[in-house]
């Protein structure tokens, strides 16, 4: 999973110690949310109800079918962008660093020494409790931090720095 940490960011003295991933609960709500507005779509097409109510030329049960269809779409390619996110992040932690690589066409990677970090926050939700998944703050020396969010098994993760 992180072929291009190890290949390229890793130093010959260096040694991993931890692979963080990215949880796919996160999946979680907009699986609900295609399913929801894609049920809404065909029960709207399906139904067989004479309105003489007109709004752009459409009656109004095709007005809100396109609505909902609108909505499912775009909450698809947001689920698109998540699970880009979490395919092709890449979460690091050597005898050294922190390293996180974030990106698929443009590749943002950010790297944080063990002597650098001052601070580290978890921030869990109620879904992130039960699913085991938080978002984790690394506060650097001066303005520098690594924020990473949606950590699956974030205590493990956190375990592995050596402060």
């Amino acid at each position: 999973m992180t072929k291009y940490i190890v290949k390229n960011l890793v130093k010959d003295n260096e040694k991993v110690v931890y692979e963080g991933a990215i949880s796919s609960w996160v999946l979680f709500p907009y699986i609900i949310g295609i399913i929801f507005f894609s049920f809404i779509v065909i029960y709207l097409g399906n139904l067989n109800i004479n309105s003489n109510f007109i709004i752009f030329g459409m009656s109004i049960l095709k007005f809100l079918q396109r609505i909902f269809l609108i909505l499912d779409v775009s909450i698809f390619f947001l689920f698109l962008n998540k699970m880009i996110y979490i395919f092709f992040t890449e979460l690091v932690i050597t005898n050294k660093r922190v390293i996180l690589k974030t990106g698929l066409f443009n590749i943002d990677t950010k790297f944080i020494n063990f002597s650098k970090i001052e601070s580290i926050d978890l921030n869990q939700s109620f879904l992130g409790r039960i699913f085991n998944f938080g978002n984790i703050l690394i506060k650097g020396i001066g303005d520098s931090f690594l924020n990473i969010t949606e950590v699956s098994h974030p205590q493990k993760f956190i375990k592995y720095i050596n402060i």
